[in-house]
């Protein structure tokens, strides 16, 4: 059972339904079953993008690309006498997999700096990367973390929700399709680690979702307390209309 199952598991039993089963049918739909009744799909919502290879969330490329790059600045070492950079990245999806991308930035770094460099510079490395390098008060390191922007985690709150709240419930339909023969009750329960979703559920300008989709009930909960949930009533074609409960 992972954190977001482990997340809903809580949520469920809150609900005094009946008996709570994990993997009831074993590795394949649903993920839990109340009462022996009522079939329990479980979905991390996250912001979800086009990465060029089709949709994923944001956290797959951010982290990884924080990781590898802290890991890039380390190799360097100590710095030169009064020689420490910050270095920084802006990105957008689709980028090279690391294995083009780590080289152009090594490129950059090896033997950058020297009391004639500007204070400043940025390197457009390709359409969607931009490396930034910012002089800071000398520290024992010649590279440390600036930090980075993704740029897909920018945008109108509304839309975003919107569509990634259609992806998710798109994908979990199909995947449920199979099996809704088995049982009468079918619920989708989302833990929110978006940290928009429930704020925008919850406030006066909600999103219009039109989809068609297998669930009988869609809940997204809160993972900071799996007791407050909201609900999202949608119709098999039309405009969604959201109630908290």
């Amino acid at each position: 059972m992972d954190a977001s199952e482990a997340l809903v598991e809580t949520h469920l039993r809150s609900l005094g339904l009946g008996a709570v089963v994990f993997e009831p049918d074993g590795n394949i739909p649903p993920d839990f079953l109340i009462d022996g009744r009522i079939a329990v799909e479980v979905r991390r919502l996250n912001v979800n993008v086009d990465a060029g290879k089709g949709m994923e969330g944001l956290e797959e490329t951010s982290i990884s690309l924080r990781h590898r790059m802290l890991k890039l600045l380390a190799d360097y070492g100590s710095a030169p006498a009064g020689e420490t950079w910050a270095v920084g990245y802006t990105f957008s999806r689709p980028i090279s997999p690391w294995r083009r991308l780590e080289p152009a930035i090594r490129m950059v770094l090896d033997g950058f700096g020297g009391p004639k460099e500007s204070d400043r510079r940025d390197f457009q490395l390709e359409p969607g990367f931009r490396l930034k390098l910012r002089r800071v008060t000398p520290a024992s390191e010649r590279y440390i973390p600036l930090g980075e922007s993704d740029l897909d985690a920018a945008g109108y709150v509304v839309p975003m929700v919107t569509e990634n709240l259609i992806h998710c419930i798109a994908e979990k339909s199909a995947k449920i399709a199979p099996h809704k023969h088995k049982y009468a009750e079918w619920w989708l329960v989302m833990p929110d680690f978006t940290n928009n979703v429930l704020h925008v559920l919850g406030g006066r300008e909600r999103p219009d979702i039109a989809i068609a989709h297998h669930f009988d009930r869609i809940v997204v909960i809160d993972p900071d307390r799996p007791d407050r949930a909201i609900e999202v009533v949608t119709e098999a074609v039309g405009l969604a209309q959201v109630d908290e409960r």
